[in-house]
């Protein structure tokens, strides 16, 4: 990598701007922190300049691995930091299930589509799926790093997870390689559908078949929707992605394209309300949809309904004003940005809106635009749950936002 990869530090670095958290523990980044941040900020110009590694090397240096989130990182995985594994562990790139964030996935995700269906949205695209498909992370060019995972991925269809990020291990199939699935072998095909963007790396649009199993790849925009199915749920996948909406809205009424100012316009106090719903609107933060992909906004990455709307907002009023936690100190870049996240409050006032910030080094926090309070486990943990995923994060962030 080279030395222009870097983009230089901002001024003062440990000042986390007026009415933010600073590290709490007051004794300054770790190596780890310091090197997390960095590479995270290179990423996107530089992944394509690594190299595959072989499974051997690298898993013989990897940590044992947890569902979960790695926060640490040890000089063993370096060449795995490097290429964006941030507080990513190998679960997350293939054969994540619900219990990796949310324990009440069955509530949590019915949206407003009704019966036995519910929506998924990404940009200003939503699709029906069945009600019952769970969420997993097809297993790719990743297969061999969890094979037990990857088995998983078949039993029944789904809906693709995809964190962004890559192990870079180099697994070897001797089958010939499949028009379908490439080299994935065929114990690992499974009907599922795939959510994401047109990249300069996308699979071209239409059909293909081939050894009993069919790919339709569909585009909207600059969104491209993928369904593999074998003969038993051809169909099937032909309805999803018949159910095809573009809207400026989601079905949960998230906007699609976060909003570009720094703090809410329509100020309230988050102490003086209550609320019957509350809805997260993630997007992708920077733009950043695929490895050096960006678009020009930030779109909506997936939606939600939290499925304890009260419990939620009772942790963010009980929360300390301040912001945080962060660690400036790591910091790379000093702008403070758009959200993440929106939360948008039904309140007996009407709509109310709190703009969240979870996966930084600073301007972390909830923001009702009178006071920014604090990131909690109480008022974070919840609201992760389907597609709508924290992939990456400092170290101090994840330890309260994933503490399973």
């Amino acid at each position: 990598m080279t030395d222009d990869a870097m983009e230089p530090t901002g001024p003062d670095l440990g000042d986390a701007g007026p009415g933010r958290g600073d590290d709490p523990a007051g004794d300054g980044p770790g190596r780890d922190d310091l090197a997390g941040e960095a590479f995270r900020a290179a990423f996107a110009r530089e992944a394509h300049t690594f190299q595959p590694t072989s499974a051997d090397d690298l898993l013989a240096s990897l940590p044992t691995v947890r569902r979960r989130p790695l926060r640490r990182w040890a000089a063993p995985l370096a060449a795995a930091v490097a290429v964006g594994m941030i507080g990513v562990g190998v679960a997350a790139v293939i054969g994540s299930d619900e219990s990796t964030s949310n324990p009440d996935a069955s509530v949590a995700d019915r949206t407003t589509s009704g019966g036995d269906w519910r929506y998924e949205s990404i940009g200003d695209v939503s699709i029906k799926v069945p009600e019952a498909w769970p969420y997993l992370s097809p297993p790719g060019d990743q297969w061999c790093v969890n094979e037990k995972a990857a088995k998983a991925t078949t039993a029944e269809p789904y809906v693709g997870l995809s964190s962004g990020f890559s192990t870079l291990v180099l697994c070897t199939n001797e089958e010939a390689p499949s028009p379908i699935f490439g080299d994935l072998p065929a114990r690992f095909w499974s009907t599922h559908i795939e959510l994401g963007f047109v990249t300069p790396e996308a699979l071209p649009e239409g059909e293909t078949a081939a050894d009993g199993w069919t790919r339709i790849v569909q585009r909207a925009g600059e969104v491209q929707l993928t369904g593999y199915a074998d003969a038993e749920h051809l169909e099937l996948i032909r309805k999803v992605l018949a159910s095809v909406r573009v809207a400026e809205a989601d079905p949960l009424g998230c906007p699609a394209t976060a909003p570009t100012s720094v703090r809410p316009p329509a100020a309230f106090d988050v102490e003086t309300v209550k609320v019957s719903r509350v809805v997260i609107c993630q997007y992708y933060a920077d733009g950043l949809v695929g490895p050096q992909v960006r678009t020009t906004s930030w779109p909506l990455q997936a939606s939600r309904e939290i499925p304890d709307p009260e419990a939620l907002l009772a942790a963010i009023q009980s929360a300390r004003p301040g912001g945080g936690p962060d660690r400036p100190k790591t910091c790379i870049e000093t702008e403070q940005r758009g959200p993440d996240f929106v939360l948008r409050l039904e309140t007996a006032e009407g709509l109310r809106e709190i703009w969240g910030r979870a996966g930084n080094c600073r301007y972390n926090g909830l923001d009702d635009g009178t006071t920014v309070r604090e990131i909690t486990t109480a008022n974070c943990a919840p609201l992760w749950g389907g597609r709508v995923r924290l992939w990456v994060g400092s170290s101090a962030v994840m330890e309260r936002c994933q503490p399973s």
